[in-house]
């Protein structure tokens, strides 16, 4: 596990005590297509999407009485949970956070609006994808996505005290 990763379970440690929530925190299991010694979260074909939302959704993987109402993604995982909402395989009562990632904007015709909310959070430093994130913004509020998206000072990160803070308001909404 990376230095950053470990990192963002801490993250996600203190915001499910403060929140009082639990973090499933799973490994991707696909094989990079850049790269077949490392795994990423897929984000190019709709069956690795699907198969992967299935797996990582079964009840098999959670406490009885444990209900999962969103997923967070950073950076590759961020691209995953983009392309979940894109391809809407999310039911609409079904929210994303997608974090230091985008996605590619599609088909213009397409009708996002019932296919889940999905919150993008973005450091305005990020050099890899600040300005991709924007465009692909743009792209779901064109299409009818519920998509709100925050910016903020840093890089590529996961911010605590914005994510906390937008966890807090999408668990109200799911009540």
């Amino acid at each position: 596990m990376s230095d950053q990763e470990l990192a963002n379970h801490q993250k996600l440690d203190e915001i499910g005590h403060v929140l009082s929530i639990k973090f499933y925190l799973p490994r991707s299991v696909t094989k990079c297509h850049q790269n077949d010694n490392q795994l990423c979260w897929p984000q190019d074909n709709v069956d690795e999407l699907a198969r992967t939302l299935s797996t990582i959704t079964s009840s098999a993987n959670f406490e009885r009485g444990d209900k999962l109402e969103g997923i967070i993604g950073f950076s590759n995982g961020g691209f995953f949970t983009s392309k979940l909402i894109q391809n809407c395989l999310l039911p609409d009562d079904f929210w994303v956070v997608s974090i230091g990632s985008a996605g590619a904007w599609g088909d213009s015709e397409k009708d996002l609006s019932n296919c889940g909310r999905v919150t993008s959070i973005i450091g305005k430093n990020d050099r890899w994808h600040y300005s991709y994130m924007l465009n692909f913004h743009r792209y779901l509020q064109s299409v009818g996505a519920k998509s709100k998206l925050i910016e903020v000072n840093g890089g590529h990160a996961m911010p605590l005290s914005e994510l906390k803070r937008e966890l807090a308001l999408l668990l109200t909404k799911n009540q």
